[in-house]
């Protein structure tokens, strides 16, 4: 997915480009989340009748980055960040199973007093799918993937927020035809410094 980080970097570099003044600015920031969605991965049932999933889109996402403000009134911001995202199957004695993949995002938000609308682009690096025990064992390493997020923040404090996120997006594995949907509606907490 070489064209999709080429795109994402151009991106970068346009949204970066007018910014030499702004960057006395930039803010560090924060993010908690948790995300929910796409395509079932593995479903097992354990031993007990209980069972366990890893959906594509879901997991928790803990990360940090920069918020640079765009104008002087600061109603209109850029957020670039790096995060973790991590899912794995409930513990069981006799296997394991776990997705990881680091999302890079930056985005343009626009702030309405306690409001805040934001999209962006999100290019997730290194998406590994894992196994081991009786569910099987081996991974499966993706290709990294280029999506598009839409996101809407409410400002319960200063440079605090909860937000509700919905990100398009899809994998794919090198050399084998057809996409994994990894589509994912996220809850997040974000807090500024």
């Amino acid at each position: 997915m070489k064209k999709g980080l080429y795109l994402f970097i151009s991106a970068l570099t346009i949204a970066l480009a007018p910014l030499q003044s702004a960057l006395a600015e930039v803010k560090p920031i924060f993010l908690a989340g948790f995300e929910f969605g796409g395509d079932t991965l593995i479903s097992v049932t354990y031993t007990d009748g209980s069972t366990g999933s890893i959906d594509a889109g879901e997991g928790i996402v803990l990360g940090g980055g920069v918020a640079i403000p765009l104008d002087s009134a600061e109603t209109l911001s850029s957020r670039i960040t790096l995060s973790w995202k991590y899912t794995q199957l409930p513990e069981a004695t006799n296997g394991s199973g776990d997705f990881t993949r680091f999302p890079l995002d930056i985005s343009i938000h626009q702030h309405y007093d306690k409001h805040v609308l934001g999209a962006g682009l999100t290019y997730h690096l290194n998406p590994k799918f894992e196994v081991s025990g009786v569910v099987g064992s081996g991974s499966v390493s993706f290709d990294d993937a280029l999506g598009l997020f839409l996101q809407y923040d409410w400002m319960f404090a200063d440079n605090m927020s909860l937000a509700a996120r919905y990100t398009s997006l899809e994998y794919e594995v090198e050399n084998v035809s057809g996409s994994i949907d990894a589509n994912s509606y996220g809850i997040y907490f974000n807090a500024g410094f």
